[in-house]
């Protein structure tokens, strides 16, 4: 019964255990293969193999897309592929992809779509909305939460849109910039190296910085707020896609250049330098968590790490719910003295008491 679980091959093994209980010499405690003749035994065989490819013929289908789902592809689902691969290459469409995180989660998708751009990757969200098919954004897929893989117990098809291709780096203005605009498939490390020939930090250096975690991805799950002086992977001035209840594909742009919408996604496509007079002086959103040191430091009853909080606009904490294309953030001054101090704490309330006491 190859290819049947283990519940299936028992059932397919009751019939042959039946035979076998009316052929001459079978003891419960016990029996010999030599004590049966050859067409019995190739009878009772033939009876269990039979019913084994029945039992593997009962089991319930795969869908086409690779996954344990039982659901069947649509038309437009079918045709997604080809889409896919006549916009974006076929070098860059993989189907059939099975993934596991680095600590949870695993699963299939149907197709992995890797966009070069800003402009594909907003045309590859669309051709995937109008397939109706579960979109899952992903970064360098470290997937330390599970959170850039897909699962089997899904309704619908998984493509994963990973955006690691598009991932320019663009410094607002020369010498020590104070902004810095990462694409979405932008790396933590690659932005702590090109800010530090600039003399600049990045928002984001973090234990797992040398796994080079998209910039992105920290923005969607709130990476970082260790640093009290920087605050967590945060921003509100920023480019992504959203779909909408009707299943419309909608470009949100908060990110404050004077290009805007789609002029502004075509303009960063192309463009090699970012200067103070691309951006929009009207616009004063924050491009780092917002009093951050003095949130940490006040004692209450709320949570003090906001690496959960939901504030500011869709993109920050969205896990995954939006397609980030780019996004603009501070930079920070190196610091010009590095010291790290280990304590130990013999108990929980000394750690405490530590804490209020020393470090706020």
């Amino acid at each position: 019964s190859v290819g049947t679980c283990d519940h299936c091959a028992m059932k397919a093994l009751s019939p042959l255990s039946q035979a076998l209980r009316h052929c001459r010499g079978y003891s419960s405690a016990g029996w010999k293969a030599s004590e049966y003749s050859r067409e019995t035994l190739l009878a009772a065989g033939g009876l269990g193999l039979f019913c084994g490819i029945a039992a593997t013929r009962s089991q319930p289908k795969k869908c086409h897309h690779g996954c344990d789902c039982e659901v069947e592809l649509t038309e437009a689902q079918k045709k997604l592929p080809d889409e896919l691969k006549k916009l974006i290459g076929a070098e860059n469409v993989s189907s059939n992809v099975k993934l596991r995180g680095s600590r949870l989660g695993k699963g299939t998708a149907m197709l992995v779509a890797k966009p070069r751009s800003l402009r594909e990757a907003l045309r590859t969200l669309e051709l995937c909305a109008k397939a109706d098919v579960a979109v899952l954004p992903q970064g360098a897929n470290t997937s330390l939460t599970g959170g850039s893989v897909p699962r089997d117990d899904c309704d619908r098809p998984f493509v994963i849109i990973n955006m690691r291709k598009a991932k320019k780096i663009l410094p607002v203005g020369s010498g020590s910039p104070e902004l810095a605009l990462c694409f979405a498939g932008a790396g933590i490390y690659q932005l702590q190296s090109e800010l530090q020939k600039r003399s600049r930090d990045s928002h984001s250096v973090l234990g797992s910085i040398f796994l080079n975690p998209s910039v992105a991805a920290g923005v969607s799950y709130g990476s970082g707020g260790t640093q009290i002086r920087k605050g967590p992977a945060f921003t509100e001035r920023a480019l992504f896609c959203r779909v909408t209840a009707e299943g419309e594909v909608e470009l949100v742009d908060t990110l404050g250049l004077k290009l805007k919408g789609e002029k502004a996604l075509d303009f960063l496509d192309s463009a090699e330098t970012l200067t103070e007079a691309d951006l929009d002086p009207s616009c004063k959103l924050p491009a780092s968590f917002p009093q951050y040191r003095q949130l940490l430091t006040k004692l209450e009853d709320k949570v003090s790490r906001f690496n959960a909080d939901t504030t500011g606009v869709d993109c920050n904490r969205s896990e995954g719910k939006v397609l980030i294309l780019a996004t603009l953030h501070d930079t920070f001054p190196m610091p010009k003295e590095v010291k790290t101090v280990w304590a130990s704490c013999k108990d929980i309330t000394l750690a405490h008491e530590l804490k209020r006491e020393v470090c706020i």
